[in-house]
């Protein structure tokens, strides 16, 4: 089933100035995301560059205590490792 959604494409350059000005949005606001999620269809290029702007954890471990120091909860880590690497 073939459908014809609107889109717009937008080259290398334009996806670097807009995850730039959504990181400065973000730090300016006081955002400080615990995880960042891509969508597939075109969300793990831009979710991967602004994951490299903000200090968000990068493995469950990270993940784990952050929660840990700002809210005083943890995960069982298997069980963490498992729900980040669902799809």
């Amino acid at each position: 089933m073939e459908r014809n959604l609107p889109c717009e494409i937008i080259g290398w350059n334009e996806i670097d100035a807009l995850v730039s000005r959504l990181a400065q949005q973000m730090h300016a606001a006081g955002f400080r995301p615990d995880l960042i999620v891509a969508i597939a269809r075109g969300g793990f290029v831009p979710a991967r560059l602004l994951a490299q702007m903000e200090p968000t954890p990068r493995t469950a471990e990270e993940f784990n205590h952050r929660l840990k120091e700002e809210h005083g909860i943890s995960f069982p880590l298997e069980r963490l490792k498992e729900l980040l690497s669902t799809p």
